[in-house]
């Protein structure tokens, strides 16, 4: 039973994760790389687009890859007379600390991020615009609206908690012990899948980061669209990402 539990929770971290970093109207289409006199924003945010557009659908798969896999590697340990290529004699089947937070915290976060999508409708973007400016509807292009009801009633960029909720939380599962990753040797005893994890871990932390330097310029544009409206709002939810904290 403990184990039908743990690979429902593995099947539903990945399947959050992979909707919580899928854009809901279309990925984004990469612009000419702005010149350097710029400055440093409009070339992370070039940057930024570029990883998003190129680089997430491939971690979306290995994520997709990881949790067939870790699927298929817990009921196999529980149940070796079904799926005997893929059994272990190993803990896999377990439901643990690590694993139970990062399943809660990936849920939780994909379905913030669903609950933004949902608010913002066909505003939602990955890249940093002005409201409307890259939606399909014509009636949102041309009047453009401020989003304060929903998720932006309790904090002004909750999509962006959502995000950081995915990462940690899919990461607390796919390396925890007892993991198909740790357990197969893909990762403890193979340099190549070693690698292959960190160079993935870092690039979702480039993107991580990118998303808390994003905070302060997101706020500048869009106060300078809505004005008043914006000041108002900022008066009603004071807190960026996480309430009394920050």
């Amino acid at each position: 039973m403990e184990s039908l539990l743990k690979s429902t929770l593995v099947f539903l971290t990945g399947i959050f994760f992979g909707v919580a970093f899928t854009p809901p109207n279309g990925d984004p289409k990469i612009a000419p790389r702005p010149p350097l006199d710029k400055g440093f924003t409009a070339q992370r945010e070039w940057s930024f687009v570029w990883l998003i557009a190129r680089i997430l659908p491939l971690m979306r798969l290995s994520c997709y890859i990881a949790t067939t896999n870790e699927c298929l590697f817990i009921l196999s340990s529980a149940y070796p007379s079904v799926l005997p290529l893929f059994y272990r004699t190993s803990s896999s089947q377990f439901i643990t600390f690590p694993f139970l937070l990062g399943a809660l915290l990936t849920i939780c976060g994909g379905t913030l991020r669903i609950l933004c999508y949902r608010a913002l409708g066909a505003g939602f973007t990955f890249e940093m615009v002005q409201a409307g400016k890259r939606s399909k509807t014509v009636e949102l292009a041309q009047n453009p609206k401020l989003v304060t009801h929903g998720p932006y009633s309790i904090v002004r960029h909750p999509s962006y908690v959502g995000s950081w909720m995915c990462w940690i939380g899919l990461s607390l599962v796919q390396l925890d012990q007892g993991s198909w990753i740790r357990e197969s040797g893909f990762y403890d005893h193979s340099l190549f899948g070693k690698a292959l994890v960190w160079v993935l871990e870092i690039i979702m932390a480039f993107g991580m980061v990118n998303l808390l330097v994003r905070v302060e310029p997101e706020d500048k544009m869009i106060h300078k669209q809505f004005g008043k409206e914006w000041e108002e709002w900022a008066k009603r939810v004071r807190w960026k990402m996480i309430p009394g904290i920050y």
